[in-house]
């Protein structure tokens, strides 16, 4: 276990060197100055917008594959918000191996994934409309 440890720490070390010797950092910094700026003329509040970069960068150095938000993305972006989402957002193999205090847990769990998914969605189609215009 901590053999495993020790690689995942070299592992993220490197990564963090080739984003310092890439740029990725001064990339970052002058694209949430533009932004800022761009929403300060727009009357959109500037620590919403720093806000909003500082989660999407955080997800893009985890290199989350995060299928549950993209599940949760295409729903929302083919049928929008309907009423059987957490329905819909269920594992159903793994739902009928539970007992029912254990499902009851699932189904909460499920629904606060979703309303942070949800969340990030809406963050995410808010910057992205006001970064096209």
């Amino acid at each position: 276990m901590e053999q495993s440890k020790g690689k995942d720490f070299k592992t993220k070390a490197k990564e963090a060197m080739k984003r310092m010797k890439s740029g990725f950092w001064e990339n970052y910094r002058e694209e949430v100055k533009v932004m800022a700026e761009k929403a300060k003329s727009d009357g959109v509040d500037t620590s919403k917008v720093v806000e909003f970069y500082e989660t999407k960068n955080s997800h893009s150095i985890i290199k989350e594959t995060d299928d549950f938000y993209k599940k949760v993305k295409f729903i929302l972006d083919t049928e929008g918000e309907v009423s059987d989402i957490i329905g819909r957002l269920i594992d159903n193999e793994y739902y009928k191996s539970l007992d029912y205090d254990h499902r009851q847990r699932y189904v909460l769990e499920i629904s606060r994934k979703y309303r942070d998914a949800l969340e990030r969605y809406k963050r995410e189609e808010f910057f992205d409309k006001k970064s096209l215009n």
